[in-house]
């Protein structure tokens, strides 16, 4: 079972209160939440359902418990963002690619185009060749 603000697994080490709508949550991410409603309304209530919950006066949490909450957050805020600048990173990369893709086709396409002008200076010079050949060849028939 995941905890509905962390979204991390709730196990026997984090701690796990259930609320009377049947929610669970770890302990620290409840109290934390609770200390952050407490600043700014009166009612106490799930942070998944807004169902009034009386639970939430009693949470005992120490101070330890508090700098635990505290580091975890820390923890997902960097968790979260190391993955978006991954993501920005893979985005990056993709449009490295298709820009390299896009390169390597124009390249391929010059590389076309080089050869069959090569191909058409090798026709006229072979041509070439055989008309100074031919010619040469019927200047000494004529003798």
């Amino acid at each position: 079972m995941d905890c509905a603000i962390c979204y991390a697994a709730i196990t026997q080490a984090t701690g796990k209160i259930e609320l009377s709508c049947s929610h669970s949550f770890h302990i620290n991410c409840l109290a934390s939440w609770f200390e952050t409603l407490n600043k700014t309304q009166r009612t106490q209530e799930c942070p998944y359902c807004r169902h009034g919950c009386s639970e939430l006066e009693t949470i005992p949490i120490s101070r330890e418990m508090r700098e635990m909450t505290i580091l975890h957050e820390r923890e997902i805020r960097y968790y979260r963002a190391s993955l978006r600048i991954a993501n920005e990173n893979a985005d990056l990369a993709w449009e490295d690619a298709r820009e390299a893709e896009e390169i390597a086709r124009n390249l391929n396409t010059e590389l076309h185009e080089y050869r069959l002008e090569q191909h058409a200076r090798d026709v006229l010079e072979k041509k070439k060749q055989s008309k100074e050949k031919w010619a040469k060849w019927t200047a000494d028939i004529k003798k």
